[in-house]
């Protein structure tokens, strides 16, 4: 008869985690890499136009005429890149990545099993950019694959986490409307004066993020998490206690 003087724990830790995520690094690269170069593609095509209506007139008339020319030019073409960027971002390249983000966020969720991850708390996000964060409790390990860790999948333990906290950026969002009023003119009735009124209305936008600070066994120095909640502040919060809890 045989003793077994190790017996197995009650939770086997999870493997080894594969480093870094390079397939999400590298579609939010290209992304990020795509959509500069539309904008400065949409810029260069209107330095084109302003450079072309002041060197034209400037070899045929001078500079007394190339000049003016070459000042309206700026001023329409500044006016085009503006609305022309504006339309790109919102009815194409802000679509398509979040699109691409969104694909990413699937994915590393759905790896998550084969990590060796059980998450017993789940947050997942796409924008600004994708990222995934998942509290451990059975292996009391937090898992963080997020961009500003380098999409390094971290697998945090409690004597890793430093500090957890949560903070708040707003923004102030303002309306103004313009309109008339109305007024009563002698034996006219009643008349519209546009332009006599004007309204604003604004709107307070808050964003939470959490904070994680931590330092991995070996690491010369302590790094730092931010985690976007949104607006769901209290998301956030009930995060940083379950993890302050591990």
């Amino acid at each position: 008869m045989s003793l077994d003087l190790h017996p197995a724990p009650a939770h086997n830790p999870p493997p080894a985690l594969a480093g870094r995520d390079v397939q999400t690094a590298e579609v939010v690269r290209k992304t990020e890499f795509i959509s500069a170069c539309v904008t400065l593609a949409l810029a260069g095509f209107c330095v084109l136009i302003v450079l072309v209506n002041f060197v034209r007139p400037l070899f045929s008339h001078g500079l007394g005429e190339a000049l003016p020319s070459g000042l309206i030019s700026l001023a329409v073409m500044v006016l085009v890149f503006l609305v022309a960027n504006r339309l790109l971002g919102a009815l194409v390249l802000r679509p398509w990545q979040a699109l691409r983000y969104r694909a990413c966020t699937k994915r590393m969720v759905a790896e998550l099993p084969t990590l060796g991850v059980q998450p017993a708390m789940l947050h997942q996000w796409s924008a600004p950019n994708p990222g995934v964060l998942a509290l451990d409790t059975p292996h009391q390990m937090l898992y963080v694959n997020a961009r500003s860790g380098h999409y390094q999948r971290l697998q945090l333990r409690p004597q890793d986490i430093m500090g957890v906290k949560v903070e708040r950026e707003s923004e102030v969002h303002t309306t103004t409307t313009h309109g008339g009023s109305l007024a009563v003119f002698s034996r006219m009735g009643i008349g519209y004066n546009f332009g006599s009124r004007s309204k604003s209305t604004s709107t307070v936008v808050e964003r939470a993020f959490l904070e994680i600070h931590y330092q991995l066994p070996g690491a010369p120095a302590p790094a730092w998490l931010a985690v976007p909640f949104g607006e769901d502040r209290r998301a956030a919060d009930s995060f940083a206690v379950a993890i302050q809890r591990l």
